[in-house]
This record gives C-alpha cells, sequence and structure tokens, in this order.
C-alpha cells in the first residue's frame, strides 16, 4: 500500500497515522481494547497455533515483514521530504509498535492464469426492447473458454425454460446476434475467441467505456446482449415464435421509478447520469473463490494412456492431387509422445474420435488434438480391418488437402472477380499418425483405444495390418460446436452469405475439376486457422462425390454429382462469381470425352481396388475386438 501511494505524501501520512496492531503491525480498527493486538497476534502472543504448519506460517510471515520493512523506511524518507511528520501512530497509541503492515491473504498469493474468471452477464432483445420473458443468464466462466461455447449454452436455457414451452421451434445460433449491453456492436472478428480474449481485445480499446461503462476496474466482466430475429426465426423453421418475443412490450415488467428515468425537480442538469455499458453488478454474485466453472460441473477425468507415435510426412502431388504418405523415420517422418484418452469422446456416423495430447519435443507444450479411427465404413459384415482404417483414414487427409487447395483457388478468383464472399473459411490442417508397436518402444503394443487386444494382436492379426499399423487421423482441437453448411446428398439452400458462399464453394469444386468432383457435407467449428492464420471456421470431416465413387467414404459415384446438379441453387454470389451453370448435359458430355482416359478423372483407387478392401472374408479373423 505504502509503495504504491509513494507519490502520495497526504495518503501515506493517513496511512502512517491509522491505529496498528502492535504484534504484526496490521491497520484496522476493531483490535483489543487491552492488548491492541489483532486476533491472530493475540492467539500467538497466548501459545496458540491455528494449525499444525503455523510455525512454517509464522517463518514466512516473518520473511513478508522483512521485505515490507524497506518500503516501511522509503516512506519515511518521502514525508520527511515533503515536510510531514514521520510520526507512525497517533498521541495516544504510541505504545505500538511501529511495523509495517503486513499483506493479505488476497494480496499474498495471487491467482495463476489459468484460474482467471470472467463474469458474463447475457439477456435477449427483441427490437428496442429487452426481453425480460427469457431472463438473465448470468455466471462466471473460464477466461479459456469460447465465446461460441457460452451463447449455446445461454440458448439451450432459454430453449428448455421458455422457448420450446411456447413455440414449436427451437432458438439456435443462427437466429442471434451478439452485442454489448446497450445494443452495441462488438469489435470484429472477436465473437469466436476465447471470453479471456473476447475481454482483453475490448477493453484494449480507447472507447472501452462503451463497452464496459465506469464499473470497478477490478472486477472482470461482461454485459452481452443476444438480439434475436425473430422473422428470420419463422422463416427457418416455419414455426411461430412465442407471443410475448414478437417485438412489442406486452408482458413487459412495469417500470419501476428509479432517479435515472423520472424527472427531477431540481433540474435536469442535477439529474443522476445513466451508466453507460455494463450494469451494476450484486455483491452476491461476485466469485469470491478462483475455482473454475466453465462447464457448468467439476469435468470427469478420464483415464489417459501413454503412446508412442511416429507423425508421417504428406504431400500432395501438384499433377494428379494424389497424398504421397511416408512414415520413414530416417528420412521426414517424426517420432513423438502422446496421451491418450482410454474413452471415446464423440461418435460420429462412420468414426470415433478420441482425446489425445501430443509432444512434438520441440521445447513447446503439448498440443490438443482429436484423434479420428473408423468403426464404419459401409461393409457388409459392419466391421473394420487396421488397412481399411489406414487407407479410408488417408482418403479423408487427401480430401482436406484438396479442398484446401480448391478454396484457396475459389478465393483468389472471388478477388479477381470483385465478389462479396465469407472469407473466414478454411479446411482443418491435419496429422497422419501411425502407432509405433515394435518390441522396445513405449507402448509396443496397440493402444486401448484402437479395440486391439495385446494378444490379438501378436498372435492372429495378419501381416497384411502389421504393414498397415494402427492409423489415426489428428486435427487440432476445436469448439464441438458445428455449423452445417450442406448435406451429403441434400443441399441447404438458405438466403444468408455462408450459406451462399458454402453453395458457391462446391458449385466452383465442380466447375474446376472439369465435372469430376463436387464437395459436399460441409461443415464447420470455430478454430484456430492453419499456419497461425488467426481465429475462423474450419471446415472439417468433409465428403466428395466423384465419377469413379473412390475418393473416400460417402462418395456415391456419378449419381451424387447428378443429385447435386439437382438441388444446387445458384445464387447471387455464383453471379458474382460468374460461375457457368450446372446441367445433367455437361456431365454427360464430360463422361464420353473421358471414356479411355484418365486425364480427365479425379484420382484415387479403382472401383475394383475399393470392393477388395470392403469384402468380407469369412475366414480372415482380423476384426476389431
Amino acid at each position: 500500500m505504502l509503495k504504491d501511494n509513494e507519490s502520495n505524501p497526504d495518503k501515506v501520512a493517513q496511512i502512517m497515522s491509522a491505529i496498528h496492531c502492535g504484534g504484526c503491525g496490521t491497520v484496522g480498527k476493531y483490535f483489543d481494547k487491552e492488548t491492541r493486538l489483532c486476533g491472530r497476534c493475540q492467539g500467538l502472543a497466548s501459545g496458540e497455533k491455528d494449525s499444525p504448519d503455523a510455525d512454517s506460517e509464522n517463518d514466512t510471515a516473518q520473511k513478508i515483514l522483512s521485505q515490507m520493512a524497506g518500503f516501511h523506511q522509503e516512506a519515511q524518507k518521502l514525508m520527511a521530504a515533503a515536510g510531514i511528520s514521520t510520526r507512525t501512530v497517533p498521541p495516544g497509541n504510541r505504545h505500538i509498535a511501529n511495523a509495517p503492515a503486513a499483506p493479505t491473504a488476497a494480496m499474498a498469493v495471487a491467482p495463476s492464469s489459468g484460474d482467471r474468471l470472467i463474469y458474463v452477464s447475457i439477456e435477449a432483445r427483441v427490437g428496442k426492447q429487452i426481453c425480460h420473458h427469457l431472463g438473465q443468464v448470468a455466471r462466471s466462466h473460464s477466461a479459456e473458454r469460447l465465446v461460441p461455447e457460452i451463447i449455446e449454452e445461454c440458448l439451450r436455457s432459454w430453449n428448455e425454460d421458455f422457448w420450446e414451452r411456447n413455440s414449436e421451434g427451437s432458438l439456435s445460433r443462427e437466429d442471434v446476434s451478439l452485442r454489448w449491453c446497450g445494443n452495441v456492436m462488438p469489435e470484429p472478428s472477436t465473437e469466436a475467441r476465447t471470453v479471456g480474449d473476447f475481454y482483453d481485445v475490448h477493453y484494449s480499446q480507447p472507447h472501452r467505456l462503451t463497452y464496459f461503462g465506469r464499473g470497478p476496474k477490478t472486477l472482470k466482466a461482461i454485459f452481452l446482449e443476444l438480439v434475436i430475429d425473430v422473422k428470420g426465426f419463422s422463416e427457418r423453421t416455419g414455426c411461430a415464435p412465442p407471443s410475448q418475443v414478437q417485438g412489442t412490450s406486452k408482458g413487459r415488467p412495469p417500470k419501476r421509478r428509479d432517479r435515472s428515468t423520472s424527472p427531477s425537480p431540481l433540474g435536469t442538469q442535477f439529474k443522476k447520469p445513466r451508466p453507460v455499458g455494463g450494469t451494476k453488478l450484486p455483491t452476491s454474485v461476485i466469485p469470491r473463490l478462483a475455482v473454475s466453472s466453465s462447464a457448468g460441473a467439476t469435468p470427469s477425468v478420464q483415464p489417459h494412456e501413454r503412446v508412442e507415435l511416429i507423425v508421417a510426412s504428406t504431400t500432395l502431388n501438384p499433377d494428379d492431387y494424389t497424398l504421397a504418405v511416408s512414415w520413414d523415420v530416417d528420412r521426414d517422418a517424426e517420432l513423438c509422445k502422446a496421451e491418450f484418452s482410454q474413452t471415446v469422446s464423440w461418435s460420429g456416423k462412420t468414426k470415433h474420435v478420441y482425446l489425445v495430447d501430443v509432444d512434438f519435443k520441440n521445447g513447446k507444450p503439448s498440443q490438443s488434438f482429436v484423434a479420428k479411427w473408423f468403426f464404419d465404413i459401409g461393409a457388409q459384415d459392419g466391421m473394420v480391418t487396421c488397412t481399411q482404417n489406414a487407407h479410408f483414414l488417408t482418403l479423408e487427409a487427401q480430401r482436406l488437402e484438396l479442398g484446401h487447395v480448391y478454396l484457396i483457388e475459389f478465393y483468389k478468383h472471388a478477388r479477381n472477380q470483385g465478389a462479396d464472399v465469407s472469407t473466414d473459411f478454411q479446411f482443418s490442417s491435419y496429422l497422419l499418425a501411425r502407432e509405433n508397436t515394435e518390441p522396445g518402444c513405449d507402448g509396443a503394443h496397440p493402444s486401448k483405444a484402437s479395440g486391439i487386444s495385446p494378444e490379438k494382436w501378436k498372435s492372429d492379426w495378419p501381416f497384411s495390418d502389421w504393414d498397415a499399423g494402427i492409423v489415426w487421423l489428428l486435427e487440432p482441437l476445436r469448439s464441438h460446436l458445428v455449423d452445417r453448411w450442406s448435406g451429403t446428398l441434400a443441399q441447404l439452400n438458405r438466403q444468408n452469405k455462408r450459406f451462399a458462399t458454402m453453395g458457391a464453394f462446391a458449385h466452383f469444386s465442380m466447375l474446376l475439376s472439369e465435372m469430376n468432383i463436387v464437395f459436399v457435407d460441409l461443415q464447420s467449428s470455430y478454430g484456430n486457422l492453419r499456419d497461425g492464420c488467426g481465429y475462423g471456421r474450419v471446415l472439417f470431416d468433409p465428403m466428395t462425390h466423384s465419377k469413379t465413387g473412390s475418393t473416400g467414404v460417402g462418395d456415391h459415384g456419378a449419381e451424387g454429382l447428378s443429385t447435386f446438379i439437382d438441388q444446387h441453387k445458384c445464387t447471387s454470389i455464383c453471379a458474382q462469381l460468374d460461375l457457368e451453370g450446372l446441367s445433367e448435359d455437361q456431365l454427360v458430355a464430360e463422361n464420353h470425352e473421358g471414356e479411355g482416359e484418365s486425364d480427365g478423372e479425379v484420382p484415387g483407387k479403382t472401383r475394383e481396388v475399393e470392393a477388395e478392401l470392403l469384402s468380407s472374408d469369412s475366414e480372415d479373423e482380423d476384426k476389431h475386438s
């Protein structure tokens, strides 16, 4: 306290003239009248100990007091220079020792960055009014939690408590827009960040009072609104919204008379100004302890297993767009350590997903990934061998790499045409990794996540699967909230910019490949973009239809291409890009031109090889246990 106020002699004098504890020097009011000691010092004086570790605590306190002694001497010098008496106690308390005040527990122990909490309050706005029927969702969140996850949690609460009870539809993320309190727009490109980054970016702005008002600087709190697009909700779902939120003041609580809104008898110049930005925070919700509550409850700790991985080197051939994979550690592949979760974190229609932390031995902290493994590829017996898993995961990686190349060309064409498209999309980065099951390494047996028992791997597993190995497709860990832009055999023709951008990209991919391939089942989640390009919408698990029908799971061949042509509706973005229209005649013409030639076909294994991989051999026991 003295150090912080060394430039203010009056404040220093005020501190030094206060009543001090005779034992530790703590400033206070309600000390024991006889001993003039604080409660702790009085207990120590009587020979009592607060805990078995009291002796060690006293040693720590003595160290702190010795450090504070220097601040005390500096304060006396400052007061002497300012002509202020250096007497440290008032005349009535001269028997009290002139000891500096010991720091409180809150001052002595600073919370770590991992314990940082930010209080977030969200209200609903319809038109120009706050919708009180939906209520206020307010609680503390870890600074590492994503803003989209907080919004999704708020929408779930509103749907369960009010919206679904009064309407046949449910609110979703596309029905709301994020605002600061007072319908103030947030800074660009901040909605998809963590709440800690969101807070820091806005607090660093010169106009931060617009967002935070004049609340206490020590309180990390943000007050937000979600503006509900009632008309858009009705158009999207075909359902009527609740009657209470259709933009009227019907059902709104009566206004209470207060000084900020009622006329003042003394005139407007004496009216209490209305606070800008956040509202007053009730003291009952101020977090007292640095306990993370990012998920609403303490997350369960999943068992992990240490595994050694070989991370392959992958290269996309620019001539035929095939993915070359190298597992040679002596050349370009890489050995690393990983911690695999032993239980499935998520499951889709075809793949299981596990959490994994990978240590690349580069001196940096471990990176978090999701590891994907096929459990269904459409085989008749419903089983997947290691060879099939490795093959189709490689095709998944090839789709991601090909999509990345196509999207770059799409954005380049959009810039050349001056088209206004959404530019925050990017295909996910990836790693192909194989478990190192060689004798003598960590985890020489298959991981529990693979579902293959060590005994079966050593004895009964066929050599073809030994050669293929236990392969995983790793992608950086992202938000679990997913936006779907198209289906495998269904195109979602919605009227907004992002849907139109993804529809135009699929259209563009078909033209760029000369009617050989089209990207479908496009979906994204918020995450870090490739090569440190910031934060955006990361496309993952795409599917493709091709003439050969061999680009991976979900490829419906020529039927899929025809279905896309039938369902796709060109938007204004297609027009801005000057994309040629699609028709069945073009597809038939391209098929005739490509007969007997392979140059026009998208690379991939032939249907015969695919059929061989998908065939079920009753005599083989190379199936997942």
